[in-house]
């Protein structure tokens, strides 16, 4: 299988700089939502960022999965 290098860079930063551009946009009111009463199972907030980073690498690798041709014996081809 060729790996085709453009789509792949291009999944790959365009969520990742919509990520970061958001954090850019919304910096400020990060101290409104941490005055905001939490329930007790909230994760802090430092967290958010590396989980959403993750989550888009492992949608490009889904994805990646995905698209690989499915190969089948010929048996399994035959009308029975």
């Amino acid at each position: 299988m060729k790996i085709q290098w453009k789509p792949l860079i291009i999944s790959i930063v365009i969520p990742l700089a919509v990520g970061g551009l958001s954090t850019l946009i919304t910096q400020g009111s990060m101290k409104d939502f941490e005055r905001v009463k939490q329930p007790p199972f909230a994760p802090p907030g430092w967290l958010f960022p590396i989980v959403w980073s993750i989550l888009f690498v492992l949608t490009w690798a889904l994805h990646l999965i995905s698209s690989i041709p499915l190969r089948l014996p010929a048996s399994e081809f035959k009308k029975h």
